[in-house]
């Protein structure tokens, strides 16, 4: 069976594989996403729901991420890959277009 394989990557083109869940990773290292351990626990105490959980804080975190310029990307069993980018501009398809020149070098 085939699983999922997520990433991030970075708005300096830097890829960070997620080896569980996309919150968790930010919660491991929440500076390199631009937010503070304070920061993650107001957002999870005002939805009233415990640090790592998968619900409206999680949704609301990973939104100013994205908003903040990362990119999110997943390859689901189908192969079928989903990306979630704040914007299409020039600069995000470029980041997106060298990551892709990327892996394709890395899969032949």
């Amino acid at each position: 069976m085939t699983t999922s394989v997520a990433f991030f990557l970075s708005p300096g083109g830097r890829l960070i594989h997620v080896p569980l869940n996309l919150i968790s990773t930010v919660i491991a290292d929440p500076e390199k996403f631009g937010l503070t351990t304070e920061e993650i626990q107001a957002v999870y105490d005002i939805h009233e729901e415990k640090v790592g959980v998968e619900g409206e804080a999680r949704k609301e975190l990973l939104l100013k991420v994205i908003t903040q310029g990362w990119i999110r990307i997943r390859r689901c069993p189908n192969q079928r890959c989903s990306v979630t980018a704040n914007n299409l501009t020039l600069a995000v398809q470029e980041r997106f277009r060298e990551w892709v020149e990327k892996m394709i070098l890395f899969a032949t």
